[in-house]
């Protein structure tokens, strides 16, 4: 097989993976089994799993009344999980890190350390303080931060969660509804309700939300509970029309045969999580108008098809010759023939209660309800806040880590210079001598903007982590809403290569500013007779 022919041979195979990767399957598969993918709901603060607590817990609200749980907790407390069984793998490989020859994982994790080690001594120098603290600490800053941005590889994380009600505060928020698969322990769990690719959901508005939370059990919005069923269940109804078939039949074969049918039936709760009285089932009438309204598109084109004019037409045809064959004058023939040649009416032209359609066409009777006009649990709008969210995505966090980082940096800085370690900032020692050297002032200014640029660390340290980890997750949640499968794969495979990064850079400036920090910035005056002498 020469070159060219095995290139044409790949390049075909590449064609079918992404015809079955990126088309088929998101495009029609998914839809069709309702559960395409969803746009995830992006938000800068991390998502709570619940609101309050309740219970046993109830005394750390009244300690902490604005305390939430939140899932960027549960990343943290996904990394130390892979931190600490990495610590115990290797130790147990290493058989108490006293085997001499080391396997493949062992020698993994000391070519770990070896690298940070050595980074660390070329910076900083070998002092006890390096190797038995700054060592061990950027060491563990970098394990934990790659731990925990490796954790996003995992399937479940920041896909799987607790079902939110759409447009909570402060953020109005896109929402789908829910289909329940089954239960895990006795308690249910669902899936967004999608049947079409690149969906973004319907907006959330209060009143949708207030009643979202008084199906899901909150007692505070408890007025907003539906007091009348619908009796289609809030889904779509739709009609296959058939030969004859008017707006107006329609309607009133839904108005008299199938509502009344419907209505008389028992009322059920209608949801197996909140305890709902109703009253009875919703008035309900179905009007030419109103299918009208349901089959009219965004582009305001109504999706109906009239029965065209060639077949009244033919109908004319063959009353013509009937005519004809009973002696009936040549001027009806001629009538029937003129009619024959009137133009076809457009499909949506003139649609009225009374108009013939088409035969074979479905429609839309009557749309589906979501949100502040639903009646049941599952049509409610629903966010999902995942269980694990990467902790780098969380500013909160990143700022605390850089602020331990600051906090590192001038302890190191106060071990190594003593009280001399500030002059670096408030230099009064250029201040005193400024008469023998009048250029001191400018030492003294130029300390006054090392404060700034010190407090700019931790500006610098948390918002470059958390531009680049949260970057990489709306990058991937948007390519998985809009190829599906095959291609977050590749963005998975950054993803991989920009948190190893980010941990490293974190680790690496804070090992070298704690190092600047162990450096004399100020000389007394004998260093600087002693330097003029020579």
């Amino acid at each position: 097989m020469s070159t060219n022919q095995r290139g044409c041979l790949y390049l075909v195979g590449l064609v079918i993976f992404a015809f079955f990767g990126c088309f088929l399957f998101p495009f029609i598969v998914l839809p069709a089994w309702g559960t395409a993918v969803t746009l995830p709901v992006i938000t800068v603060p991390a998502e709570y799993y619940i609101e309050g607590w309740a219970g046993f817990l109830s005394p750390i609200q009244a300690i902490f009344p604005d305390f939430q749980l939140v899932n960027t907790l549960g990343g943290a407390l996904l990394a130390n999980i892979i931190v600490l069984l990495i610590a115990f793998f290797a130790w147990r490989a290493s058989k108490g890190w006293t085997k001499e020859v080391p396997g493949r994982f062992q020698g993994f994790v000391e070519l770990i350390g070896e690298i940070w080690w050595n980074l660390t001594k070329e910076q900083a120098g070998t002092k006890p303080k390096v190797k038995y603290i700054l060592f061990p600490y950027v060491a563990s800053i970098f394990l934990f931060l790659f731990a925990g941005n490796l954790g996003k590889l995992l399937p479940g994380v920041e896909t799987v969660g607790v079902l939110h009600c759409a447009a909570y505060e402060p953020v109005a928020l896109n929402g789908f509804p829910v289909s329940e698969l089954g239960s895990i322990t006795g308690q249910p769990y669902f899936v967004l309700r999608n049947d079409a690719a690149l969906n973004t959901g319907q907006a959330g508005t209060d009143e949708s939300y207030h009643r979202c939370e008084a199906m899901m059990g909150i007692d505070a919005y408890e007025s907003y509970l539906p007091t009348q069923l619908d009796p289609f269940r809030d889904q779509e109804v739709t009609y296959v029309v058939e030969e004859g078939d008017t707006l107006e039949s329609i309607a009133e074969h839904y108005n008299t045969d199938v509502l009344p049918e419907l209505q008389a039936e028992a009322v059920e709760d209608g949801s197996e999580y909140v305890e709902v009285e109703y009253e009875g089932y919703a008035p309900v009438i179905i009007s030419a108008e109103s299918i009208i309204e349901a089959n009219t598109g965004d582009d305001g084109s109504v999706n109906i098809v009239a029965l065209a004019e060639d077949d009244h037409s033919a109908a004319a045809d063959d009353h013509g010759e009937e005519a004809a064959a009973d002696g009936e004058t040549a001027e009806g023939e001629a009538a029937a023939d003129d009619h024959a040649e009137e133009p076809v009416v457009e499909e949506t032209a003139a649609i009225t209660a009374t108009t013939e359609l088409e035969p074979g066409q479905t429609l839309i009777v009557r749309e589906q309800l979501l949100g502040a006009e639903a009646t049941t649990f599952q049509n409610q709008l629903f966010t999902v806040a995942p269980f694990v969210r990467g902790v780098s995505t969380d500013l909160s966090f990143t700022v605390g880590l850089a602020l331990l980082a600051f906090v590192a940096i001038q302890a190191f800085g106060v071990s190594e210079l003593g009280i001399n370690y500030f002059q670096k900032f408030i230099n009064v020692h250029a201040l005193g001598n400024i008469a023998k050297r009048p250029l001191g002032a400018i030492d003294f200014v130029v300390g006054l903007f090392e404060i700034i640029s010190e407090f700019g660390k931790i500006i610098s340290l948390s918002f470059r982590l958390f531009g680049a980890l949260f970057a990489g997750s709306v990058l991937f949640v948007v390519i998985m809403f809009l190829v599906g499968t095959t291609v977050p794969v590749i963005i998975l495979a950054l993803e991989l290569i920009v948190g190893l990064a980010q941990a490293g850079v974190f680790a690496i400036l804070t090992m070298l500013f704690c190092a600047q920090a162990m450096v004399a910035h100020v000389h007394d005056d004998e260093d600087h007779d002693h330097a003029e002498a020579h």
